[in-house]
């Protein structure tokens, strides 16, 4: 009986699957071992850059602002009449609520090669005068002309009055500031990068009421003003009362321009930037502004919208 020839005994081609198994298995851990030591490598030897600030006074110096805040004016004369009108301008800071609020900001009208940023210095607040904070915005500060409640204050206030026909008058503070100009320069490895820094104190002087124009304020042209309320018919000795409140809706700022200021920036050059202010009604701020003629008159009120103040006009006798 033949028995059929077995195959040669001997490894296979290839080897086990195990066996190939155990190979790729070890060539993962040497590849992995290579790339965790090239890692090693890199972080031993890399350098963080190195970072530094160069801080140089270049200016000094001091200005005086004239800052306007608000208009008041009262109903206009009426010939061979009798007129009767004031307004009452008030303003309020509470402690958990809202406070009477302007906002300020500089903006740059000659450009330098190095741009300009401009921080408000710690400043001590009066409470005649009001206070300052820094603003939200670049190049900005907040000012608030009550003050500011904290402690044991629940809330604070004035009221600024104008009586009489025919008033147009500005209520503006004077501010003197004292301002230091300095040239940084940021570096971060090789790279550096440089910037002036205008840094400014504020200290309010006194509030004075003059008549337009001044502290550059003119009575206000057709583009200054505003529709407040319809056209309302008064007879003979007929009163109305109007609150900024009570008005058509009033823009969502009162804008005006301050000034300019050219800041002394020493080999630098000089700095001319222009400060403007923004405004709105709160509900803790009013302006309100009465009327009363001899005479059977047609009026509107009207916004300036460069304070939120408002003023009365007379208009043709309705057909």
């Amino acid at each position: 009986m033949s028995v059929p020839a077995s195959a040669p005994i001997g490894p296979r081609r290839g080897g086990t699957p195990r066996s190939r198994a155990l190979v790729v298995t070890i060539a993962i851990i040497v590849t992995l071992a290579v790339v965790v030591s090239g890692s090693a490598v890199v972080l031993l030897y890399s350098k963080i850059p190195v970072s530094s600030r160069q801080v140089l006074a270049v200016g000094h110096g001091r200005s005086s602002l004239a800052v306007p805040l608000m208009t008041m004016y009262t109903a206009p004369k009426i010939p061979n009449a009798q007129v009767e009108s004031s307004a009452n301008w008030s303003v309020a800071s509470t402690r958990t609520g809202p406070s009477t609020t302007y906002l300020f900001q500089w903006s740059l009208l000659a450009h330098l090669s190095i741009p300009v940023r401009f921080v408000l210095n710690a400043t001590t607040e009066d409470q005649n005068f009001g206070a300052f904070a820094l603003g939200s915005t670049a190049d900005g500060f907040a000012y608030y002309p009550a003050g500011t409640c904290s402690g044991g204050c629940n809330s604070t206030g004035k009221v600024f009055g104008a009586s009489g026909a025919g008033i147009h008058d500005v209520l503006y503070q004077a501010w003197r500031m004292d301002y230091t100009v300095r040239r940084i320069t940021d570096g971060i490895g090789p790279t550096q990068t440089s910037y002036l820094e205008v840094e400014f104190a504020l200290s309010p002087q006194r509030m004075i009421g003059i008549v337009l124009p001044a502290a550059n304020v003119t009575p206000p042209g057709p583009g200054d003003v505003l529709d407040a309320s319809d056209i309302l018919h008064l007879p003979a000795y007929g009163q109305v009362t109007t609150s900024s409140h009570g008005t058509h809706s009033p823009p969502d700022f009162f804008r005006n321009t301050v000034g300019t200021v050219a800041f002394d920036a020493g080999p630098e050059g000089t700095v001319t930037a222009q400060l403007t202010s923004r405004f709105r009604w709160s509900t803790v701020d009013d302006y309100v502004l009465s009327f009363r003629a001899s005479k059977e008159t047609w009026i509107r009120y009207l916004f300036d919208l460069r304070f939120g103040s408002l003023l009365i006009e007379y208009v043709p006798p309705l057909p």
